[in-house]
């Protein structure tokens, strides 16, 4: 099995990604799977291994609010996100898996329509770092193009993983209602 990670925002070690991929690549390889990084060509984390691939584009966020950054730009990794699923298509296995971390709505955007153009057969593990309620619209357009995405790939082609430390965050909001609803001070 490969699985493919797309890092669009990779851009340096800060931060956790750079580890979290690392760690995540050497538990795939006990399992015999090989694990395949797509990061920004601008990223600068050096000597790399060959198996780290400098296709994507970078999208660092931008404190400009301005469309050209934070949709066109993440927006023209549709064509690296193409070829690499036309890769994918051409192995012809059930097997294969894309990992996607660490993007932006653009990038589940564009890699929708090269889904839709390409039509792969694999996996798509979509790893949420923030509550969907957090974001533009409260997640209605990420919920949208969850399910034309399941149109496009088959439902049970669509994996959606969460950060622990959202989970973490949520067990302890629920956890906090129940211990004030059942308090017996309340």
């Amino acid at each position: 099995m490969h699985v493919y990670s797309l890092i669009p925002c990779l851009y340096d070690e800060t931060g956790h990604h750079f580890i979290y991929h690392k760690t995540f690549s050497e538990a795939l390889k006990r399992n015999n799977w090989k694990h395949i990084k797509y990061i920004p060509k601008e990223c600068q984390i050096a000597n790399l291994s060959k198996d780290w691939k400098r296709k994507l584009i970078l999208h660092k966020g931008s404190k400009r609010k301005s469309l050209w950054n934070n949709f066109f730009k993440p927006f023209l990794n549709f064509f690296p996100f193409l070829k690499i699923l036309w890769k994918i298509k051409r192995i012809r296995s059930e097997q294969e898996a894309l990992f996607l971390e660490y993007f932006t709505l653009s990038h589940l955007l564009a890699l929708f329509f090269a889904f839709y153009i390409v039509r792969p057969k694999c996996l798509l593990w979509l790893l949420y770092r923030t509550d969907l309620n957090q974001v533009i619209l409260k997640g209605k357009a990420h919920k949208v193009l969850h399910k034309l995405i399941m149109k496009t790939i088959g439902e049970k082609n669509l994996i959606f993983f969460t950060d622990s430390e959202l989970l973490r965050s949520e067990e302890r909001r629920v956890g906090k209602e129940c211990r004030s609803r059942w308090s017996p001070y309340h």
